[in-house]
């Protein structure tokens, strides 16, 4: 059986919450140290309360349950048309990314990657900051060297790749800094 939002949620809401508060409320403080730290947590939950879970969720064919799904029929026909048992099959199963421990610290990561991202943005708006820079940082790809060569841009424009800020893209390590022109 293939879990649904409700069964991601019931088994990791909770603790994605606590990251992503911890997450957006640490961002925040960094771009704005003025910011008192109870209305950075504050912030950060409701942040948190709405968007935890986004990629569990997202609409049409983008969710991870879809996603799953998919995955699952593509290994099942796998096995089929090279006439596998179901004993390969469940093996293939088990050490595909999709039921994995890469997964779960993809998503921690993307996800923990959202909280900061909105947290410094929500924090250089309510400091008066009116422009934004991409950072790339880690392994670089064209979507954030693209972002990147964007320079100073205003804080209500989108990066090349269509991003307000990070993360572009799943597991993205890039940052964005923030300043008054």
């Amino acid at each position: 059986m293939i879990p649904t939002y409700n069964d991601w949620h019931a088994l990791y809401g909770d603790d994605l919450t606590g990251i992503l508060t911890d997450a957006f409320a640490a961002a925040a403080i960094v771009v704005d140290p003025d910011l008192p730290r109870t209305e950075a947590h504050k912030l950060a939950v409701g942040f948190a309360e709405v968007h935890a879970g986004e990629l569990l969720k997202l609409d049409g064919d983008l969710s991870m349950a879809s996603a799953t799904r998919m995955r699952v029929k593509a290994l099942v026909a796998d096995a089929i048309d090279k006439g596998q048992g179901l004993g390969q099959l469940k093996k293939n199963l088990r050490e595909d990314i999709v039921f994995s421990k890469d997964r779960a610290m993809l998503t921690a990561r993307t996800e923990t990657a959202i909280a900061h991202g909105q947290g410094s943005r929500d924090a250089a708006v309510g400091s008066g900051r009116n422009e934004k820079m991409w950072i790339s940082q880690g392994a670089t790809c064209e979507i954030c060297e693209g972002n990147e060569g964007d320079d100073w841009i205003d804080i209500d424009e989108t990066f090349s790749s269509g991003d307000d800020t990070i993360p572009a893209h799943p597991n993205c390590e890039c940052n964005v800094r923030y300043r008054s022109r």
